[in-house]
């Protein structure tokens, strides 16, 4: 590789790390924010699947259970608090960007992955989309 090339792939490269510590920045002045309605029935539904509560038994929504699921795994993992959620939040964030760079590497060249990764992050902590709250749509990505 050329010194020219591998200063742009470095330059590509420090982009994308500028934009996650910025997502990243986001994220953790969220870490208190407290939760949204519909995180405060998907956590309350997790906190009774970690009781042994089969979902749908002493509450109902139209989420698919693995929603539920996914929230009482973070409340095990971080803690019952909301702090804890948004943590389990940011850290399943951080991994689909990881991810979605992987998967983009495999296909396009690293300029566009770099840019597919960091326009994904940007957008997941839109306002627009909710992107502060912990919905079942970060889990299924």
């Amino acid at each position: 590789m050329r010194p020219r090339g591998q200063a742009l792939q470095i330059g590509w490269l420090a982009l994308l790390a500028l934009t996650l510590v910025v997502v990243l920045a986001i994220r953790v002045r969220l870490l208190e924010v407290p939760l949204e309605r519909d995180e405060g029935e998907y956590a309350y539904a997790g906190q009774l699947l970690l009781q042994g509560v089969p979902p749908y038994q002493l509450a109902y929504n139209m989420k698919f259970p693995g929603t539920y699921a996914a929230y009482a795994l973070l409340m095990a993992v971080f803690g019952q608090t909301t702090r804890g959620i948004h943590l389990g939040l940011l850290l399943v964030n951080a991994a689909t960007i990881a991810l979605l760079f992987l998967l983009a590497r495999r296909l396009v060249r690293l300029p566009a992955a770099c840019a597919a990764a960091a326009t994904y992050a940007v957008l997941s902590v839109s306002p627009s989309v909710q992107g502060f709250a912990g919905h079942a749509t970060h889990f299924v990505v």
